[in-house]
């Protein structure tokens, strides 16, 4: 899921708690970004695995307005070399308010180089995130560490809707990770655009870092 973007540094912390447990014969998501990527040249392991983990965002600003922040839980399976699911159970506390969401997140590989994420999200009854939160990107890595993203998200809340739309590219560089993203966002007719980037530091596996956006 995207986040709406306003200028300010986010400080997103990361932590994997357990890893793996149960496997099935090979066949049949990273949760993430915020907070989901899929390295398509990680080693992949044999059989299907699931796993856990928690997710920790603090937005802070140089206004006075309050801090933003969001917890979360997700339990993932990922399936060797073709997807990977989540369900994910969290609470996003901005202005005041607390709203709980549950979201589905998912990755899928279309060969060795391209991949797409699909994130449905709802949040019945909330008054500061949607109620209902459809996002969609694509993916294309041509080589030497570069990556190149397309994306599209719909955005219902309690008063109104919000249609937006990605270009983005990054860059590994050994175990750092360096993006940056343009968006376009429609709302009631009034066009917005930001330009956000991306520091991420890898310990390892794909989906454990810590970011500065």
């Amino acid at each position: 899921m995207t986040r709406s973007v306003i200028g300010s540094f986010a400080i997103v912390l990361v932590g994997w708690l357990a890893c793996q447990s149960a496997q099935s014969v090979a066949g049949g998501n990273v949760a993430n970004d915020s907070t989901s990527t899929v390295g398509i040249d990680e080693p992949q392991p044999a059989h299907a695995e699931w796993s856990t983990s928690a997710v920790h965002v603090f937005s802070r600003f140089s206004s006075d307005r309050p801090a933003w922040r969001t917890d979360a839980v997700a339990v993932r399976r990922h399936v060797p070399r073709r997807s990977t699911y989540s369900v994910e159970l969290g609470l996003v506390g901005r202005h005041g308010e607390d709203d709980p969401f549950l979201a589905l997140d998912m990755y899928r590989n279309f060969g060795s180089r391209t991949y797409g994420n699909l994130r449905l999200g709802v949040s019945p009854g909330a008054r500061v995130i949607p109620r209902s939160d459809i996002f969609l990107e694509a993916f294309h890595s041509p080589g030497n560490g570069w990556e190149f993203s397309a994306g599209y998200r719909r955005a219902d809340y309690v008063n109104s809707g919000a249609n937006t739309w990605l270009v983005g590219a990054g860059k590994y560089i050994g175990n750092w990770y360096l993006r940056a993203r343009q968006s376009a966002t429609q709302v009631e007719g009034s066009m917005g655009y930001a330009l956000l980037g991306t520091v991420r530091r890898y310990f390892g596996a794909s989906d454990e870092f810590v970011g500065l956006a």
